[in-house]
């Protein structure tokens, strides 16, 4: 059996759901694509900004992050593959309020439990293994929920799933509802093909958007986006108030009428690593709703 059987092997074993592999080459057209909705005011210039104090020269994007965002062999110079993973997060839930008399609200469905974490320990089992097949002979990292790498455009080329309109990749067996994670590694595994599959003319995800964040198939503007804004230190903009709803944090409206999550079974088991809900202290719903300075 070959090493990359092997580790998708493994992977299985240990509870990964989707394992596949692609090449560790730049993505030019994601990096296209992030310049373009910075342009248009789609993602808020300070994500990309050159400097630290923007007031000093507006409207100048640090191009060198995006490509570095954009180029796995930033991270690793002499990478060759990149082991591309997805696992699912939909479970079943119960509620846990204990004091109903007490302020509370909805958490994202992958809040409920720290899957990322959970990923990338398990990852971690697959350098392990890489190492000890190989005898330390090629370097590897861990890159699960790795901000300063684009982990959606990765598993779309490796075949882990497709995107979805509203910029989500969705899988075959589990739909949008998984975190995703990676291996960037200077091991030269056989790759998979990504998958040649779309939406077709559904958009359900865009006509159920309650800010219209979708601005068109794949581009979001991510400044009306409410699970962007809640993953961001800010209040929340008066006009998209009323839309916030009992949200504390995120937004999952445009995965959960997504046709290809509705027939997804979730799973019977409760995270280790699992946040209950009045870890989720309500003053951040408070805090995120009080008048701006």
């Amino acid at each position: 059996m070959s090493l990359t059987s092997q580790i998708k092997e493994l992977g299985e074993e240990i509870g990964l759901d989707v394992i596949r592999i692609t090449n560790a080459e730049s993505f030019p057209e994601t990096e296209k694509h992030i310049i373009e909705s910075i342009e248009k005011g789609y993602i808020p210039e300070n994500d990309y900004h050159a400097f630290e104090n923007i007031s000093e020269e507006p409207n100048n994007i640090n191009l060198n992050r995006i490509s570095k965002r954009c180029n796995p062999k930033s991270i690793l110079k002499r990478a060759k593959s990149i082991i591309s993973v997805a696992q699912s997060y939909l479970i079943e839930e119960t509620e846990e309020l204990q004091d109903k008399n007490q302020p509370y609200g909805r958490i994202a469905k992958y809040d409920i439990g720290n899957f990322y974490y959970d990923a990338k320990l398990k990852l971690k089992r697959i350098i392990d293994y890489i190492n000890q097949e190989t005898n330390f002979k090629y370097k590897s990292k861990n890159k699960s929920c790795y901000v300063s790498l684009t982990e959606k455009p990765i598993a779309q080329r490796a075949g882990v799933g497709w995107y979805g309109k509203n910029g989500i990749i969705i899988t075959e067996r589990f739909g949008s509802w998984v975190v995703l994670g990676e291996i960037i590694t200077e091991l030269e595994l056989d790759t998979d093909e990504s998958l040649q599959r779309d939406c077709g003319d559904c958009t359900i995800c865009i006509d159920s958007c309650p800010t219209k964040a979708i601005i068109s198939p794949y581009v979001i503007d991510r400044t009306r986006c409410l699970q962007f804004i809640s993953e961001r230190l800010m209040n929340v903009p008066l006009a998209l108030r009323e839309k916030w709803g009992d949200r504390l944090y995120g937004c999952t409206t445009c995965q959960e009428v997504c046709p290809q999550n509705c027939k997804v079974i979730p799973k019977k088991y409760k995270p280790e690593y699992r946040l209950g809900l009045y870890q989720w202290n309500y003053f951040l719903l408070q805090n995120r709703l009080d008048p701006p300075n």
